[in-house]
């Protein structure tokens, strides 16, 4: 919930925002890609073309050159029901855009995106923070569990509704 990006997110979901899921992602050095082209919103078949249920924002804890393993994009592919092209390498999506920057960027992206993991040529190791909205009314991924402590430190509705304590999703 930092306060530079918060008020953007929570607009995005018509301030109807939930914490879903958090990672952290460890590439080393001259890795390849940990993640081909995919979006994270598709569910079980259902495209979920015109709406946004889902948002992610993930953070550079390290700079990611261009040459590094950058988080890539197709713009405009959450509006599109079209299967995945079938790519031999990450690299051969057309109209990719790849997103590097220095450490502390921010990238905010609805999950219906198609979006991939570029290998690293760079020689440098990226971590990345990855945090996944949803709406309260949506169950929550279950790979997160929130600690006691931070669900017992939600004072407020909204606090409550955010930690999603309505789906006991706690260790």
């Amino acid at each position: 919930m930092h306060p530079s990006n918060f008020d953007i997110l929570n607009t995005l979901m018509d301030r109807d925002i939930a914490l879903s899921e958090l990672s952290v992602i460890i590439k080393e050095p001259h890795a390849k890609t940990h993640a081909a082209w995919h979006k994270d919103a598709d569910y079980r078949g259902l495209r979920l073309t015109h709406s946004v249920m889902l948002i992610s924002c993930i953070y550079y804890l390290t700079d990611v050159p261009p040459a590094g393993a950058c988080f890539t994009v197709v713009p405009g592919s959450h509006r599109s029901d079209q299967d995945r092209p079938d790519l031999e390498r990450v690299k051969d999506m057309p109209a990719h855009v790849k997103l590097y920057g220095k450490a502390g960027t921010a990238i905010i992206f609805n999950t219906n995106l198609w979006h991939a993991a570029m290998a690293d040529h760079a020689g440098l190791q990226r971590r990345t923070v990855h945090i996944y909205y949803c709406h309260p009314w949506m169950k929550p991924t279950g790979h997160t569990k929130f600690p006691p402590r931070l669900l017992e430190s939600a004072d407020t509705p909204f606090l409550q509704k955010f930690y999603h304590t309505n789906w006991d999703a706690v260790e």
